[in-house]
């Protein structure tokens, strides 16, 4: 009798999907599958039902190493985090306090990395709980020297204000109200540019397939009379001659 092999569960796969090797030399970058990072970025794209697997896979699945690796990664941030942060249904809001537990104490770490701080700006953002924006804003204050010393730092530290959170509480929670309404302005007034753009495309496409018509139509006409005068002249002089 053949061994039955045992079927790997769908977030055992994820990691096989990724394919992260660690970096070959201390302070150099992992190395993913490029398809397979590709890959899972779409499957975090699936209604929510449908992604908790792929969500598991990523913050239970990988060590607090291998996702800070993966977040300094461009694909892996692109890819993978992004993935991650882009949405705000619960599925992924159970992911998103994973991953900031996960990922304790190496925020401010991940704040200076040139790829990395993307992560924290993109967490802080798609975080909707003020108590787990101001757990990782705490944590950011701890290290708001490191950070003032870079640009990527001081982007996180205007992100997430970390200078408001060491005013006060209410302070800084006026700040954090402030950025979500400039965001859901900014938010409203492209999607009525790109509704105003399909509209007016729309408008544009069905006026030219009438006029379109109606041109081929009226040349035709014109070009088959104008064919029958001159073969009717030809044969005029012919006769004549």
């Amino acid at each position: 009798r053949e061994e039955e092999e045992a079927l790997l569960s769908f977030q055992e796969c994820v990691p096989i999907l990724v394919g992260l090797k660690a970096p070959e030399k201390e302070g150099g970058r992992a190395a993913l599958d490029v398809a397979g990072a590709r890959t899972v970025y779409h499957l975090l794209h699936f209604p929510p039902k449908l992604c908790r697997d792929t969500l598991d896979g990523i913050t239970k699945s990988f060590s607090a190493q291998e996702l800070e690796w993966i977040a300094n990664d461009g694909l892996g941030s692109r890819c993978i985090m992004d993935g991650i942060t882009d949405g705000k249904n619960e599925k992924k809001q159970r992911a998103l306090r994973q991953l900031l537990e996960k990922l304790s104490g190496r925020w401010v770490a991940l704040s200076v990395e040139r790829v990395g701080h993307h992560l924290v700006q993109n967490l802080f953002r798609a975080l909707t709980s003020l108590d787990d924006k101001a757990t990782l804003t705490c944590e950011l204050a701890r290290g708001i020297n490191r950070l003032g010393g870079n640009a990527m730092g001081r982007k996180v530290m205007a992100t997430c204000a970390v200078k408001e959170f060491m005013e006060g509480e209410d302070i800084w929670k006026e700040e954090v109200r402030k950025q979500t309404r400039k965001e859901e302005i900014l938010k409203e007034l492209v999607e009525d540019v790109i509704d105003a753009d399909a509209a007016e495309s729309s408008k544009s496409k069905g006026e030219g397939g009438d006029n379109g018509g109606d041109d081929i139509d009226n040349s035709d006409d014109e070009e088959k009379p104008s064919g029958k005068k001159k073969r009717k002249r030809k044969k005029k002089k012919k006769r004549e001659e």
